[in-house]
């Protein structure tokens, strides 16, 4: 199955990367400067293509549109040290127009003592990853499966250098879920609360992605601990925080 990753123009290199070849340095220094503004806030357009293809047949792949199939993704997570990272989560997006933001968080994946995750029942097509530590960077696969299929990824997570965004009091009050988060550039499609237990990932929400009180309802109760973590839309993650019932 393809496996891509999504590049972040504007955050760092992966941990311990290599130099980048000096061809490859002048054609993002020409994309960039192609795409950028000048004084009167025009752009120039990019002069060469953006670095990086998709692989062969990621392209021709369907939007998954089941949240559930018979596929099965296993993989770890390292941190910026090339460590595992236990507790961390690999969550699992669905794409459409119909969605807030264009996708939504459906599924997610704990990671054990030696960074291990198993998502069992994947659906066919194509579908975003993501993997989220406290205080690190996250980063995204887009992967496509086959009915069936059992794919291997693996997620190295640089760590965070800023301190935003900020996160306290995360409450479980019957139905509603809650969180409070401070910041800057807070994304509005990644303010979450995992139930790792029950295998589910809310999105929270607030008003014009203001920082405050930032909520979501369930439709039942679940058994099990909520994770709360709060992203900017620089890929900072809060630290994670379990909710008290």
């Amino acid at each position: 199955a393809p496996i891509a990753d999504i590049p972040a123009i504007g955050t760092r290199m992966p941990p311990q990367s290599p130099p980048v070849p000096a061809a490859d340095l002048a054609t993002v220094r020409d994309w960039i400067l192609g795409g950028a503004k000048d004084a009167n806030g025009e752009t120039g357009g990019p002069k060469v293509t953006t670095p990086g293809s998709p692989p062969t047949g990621l392209r021709d792949a369907e939007l998954a549109t089941d949240r559930r199939g018979s596929g099965t993704i296993t993989g770890s997570v390292v941190g910026e040290d090339r460590e595992p990272l236990a507790g961390a989560f690999v969550t699992l997006l669905l794409a459409g127009e119909e969605l807030e933001g264009g996708e939504e968080h459906y599924r997610v994946a704990e990671t054990d003592a030696e960074g291990r995750f198993t998502l069992s029942d994947a659906p066919s097509g194509r579908f975003l990853l993501k993997a989220y530590a406290p205080n690190a960077i996250y980063v995204s696969r887009i992967v496509a499966l086959d009915e069936g299929e059992t794919e291997e990824i693996e997620f190295g997570l640089p760590s965070r250098v800023v301190p935003n965004p900020t996160i306290s009091a995360p409450r479980v009050e019957g139905l509603e879920l809650s969180l409070d988060v401070r910041g800057t550039n807070l994304d509005g499609n990644y303010t979450l609360a995992v139930n790792p237990d029950a295998g589910v990932t809310v999105e929270l929400h607030s008003v014009d992605n203001a920082p405050g009180r930032w909520r979501a309802t369930i439709p039942k109760p679940l058994p099990g601990r909520w994770v709360f973590m709060a992203v900017d839309e620089q890929c900072n993650i809060s630290r994670f925080l379990t909710a008290a019932r």
